[in-house]
């Protein structure tokens, strides 16, 4: 039976290797899932959770808070404004001030706001690699360093050959091949016994174009044997100017321009006379596509392994591992988006059950 180990300082937690010491999804132990809140993120340090808050939000207690605004952290953590208050700028007040719109408390500009983004209670979506955002009352998205939006999703231009350099810059696959993505520039990796000459792949011993080296070219009338042009193709089918070997030759499969097609993230063979395709360097086949199994969410470490979207959320797959991005505004607990201003088993943080008759109203367990 097959099996693997894993390398010092890596554990074993289902088919992979995982740092316990540093992964939010197994934290010290396999299954430990950091829970991650609002307006910041999960971090694990030494096997331990921990949270880290975004630019503008303190931390009190598990929780990531605006003092300006949280009404039950106004000016400072525990300082909680009246039911019939607003916090504004950090103070108790009984209105908004300065165009601000009173949201649940909060007195909020809800034209940058990605909690209430261009009304009261309109959240904003995450995505994997960004974190959501509001511009002029409508949702957006800010991604990671080294990553840009591109249609719905945040994408590293430097090496996606889906958006390569550009959002929808796709670097075309070539027989012989397979496409790259290099400082954002479309380039090509070439089979074993194939040469890029100006992007395509070319066999130098079959080639009358590219005869022995790129640009040299054989004679009108004439055909390339093993790198020398010749007068025949000897053992090998003539097919406009190469000399193919049928078997698997991906621009002649099984007959002189049968031309083999590939996937997303593949490149086209021939092999047997037959057409098929190989996935490129750091993806793998599931059925009839290629999938990098360390982001894709519908294929998260395993073909097929889908990772569950949450209600206020969306579901993200980093490094093998499923985990979610919640909504602005949304705390992520035990796997789940929940309102900590509202949920009497999260009420102000994850896990902070209200007991008796308790009731959460913006964050505190009150009657």
């Amino acid at each position: 039976m097959c099996g693997f180990s894993c390398d010092e300082g890596l554990a074993q937690c289902d088919s992979g290797c995982v740092d316990l010491k540093e992964s939010v999804n197994k934290c010290g132990e396999c299954g430990k899932v950091c829970n991650a809140p609002a307006n910041g993120m999960a971090t694990c340090r030494e096997g331990k959770c921990a949270i880290a808050c975004d630019t503008g939000f303190g931390q009190c207690q598990d929780a990531c808070v605006n003092i300006k605004a949280d009404p039950a952290n106004c000016g400072g953590c525990g300082s909680a404004c009246g039911a019939d208050e607003f916090c504004d700028d950090g103070q108790c007040t009984s209105g908004c001030s300065g165009g601000s719109t009173g949201c649940d408390g909060a007195c909020v500009d809800v034209t940058s706001d990605p909690t209430n983004c261009g009304a009261c209670g309109t959240a904003c979506p995450g995505a994997a690699h960004g974190t959501a955002a509001c511009a002029g009352s409508k949702c957006k998205l800010a991604c990671e360093e080294g990553y840009a939006y591109c249609s719905g999703k945040c994408a590293r231009l430097a090496s996606d050959t889906q958006n390569c350099g550009a959002c929808g810059k796709v670097c075309p696959a070539t027989p012989n091949g397979a496409p790259s993505c290099k400082s954002g520039k479309c380039g090509v990796t070439c089979n074993p016994g194939y040469t890029d000459c100006g992007g395509k792949c070319v066999d130098l011993s079959a080639s009358t174009a590219h005869c022995g080296k790129c640009g040299a070219a054989c004679a009108s009338g004439q055909v390339c044997m093993s790198g020398q042009c010749a007068t025949d193709c000897g053992n090998k089918t003539h097919c406009d100017d190469a000399c193919a070997d049928l078997a698997t030759d991906a621009s002649n499969c099984g007959a002189c321009g049968t031309v083999c097609g590939a996937p997303a993230n593949a490149a086209p063979r021939c092999t047997g006379a037959k057409c098929t395709f190989q996935c490129n360097a750091g993806f793998i086949r599931c059925d009839n596509k290629c999938v990098d199994t360390k982001s894709d969410v519908a294929s998260c470490g395993a073909c097929d392994h889908a990772c569950p979207a949450p209600s206020g959320g969306t579901a993200t797959c980093i490094a093998s591992q499923c985990g979610i991005q919640c909504n602005a505004g949304l705390s992520a607990c035990s796997g789940a988006c929940v309102n900590t201003r509202t949920d009497d088993n999260n009420c102000g943080s994850c896990g902070h059950k209200c007991g008796g008759l308790l009731g959460c109203t913006l964050g505190l367990c009150t009657l």
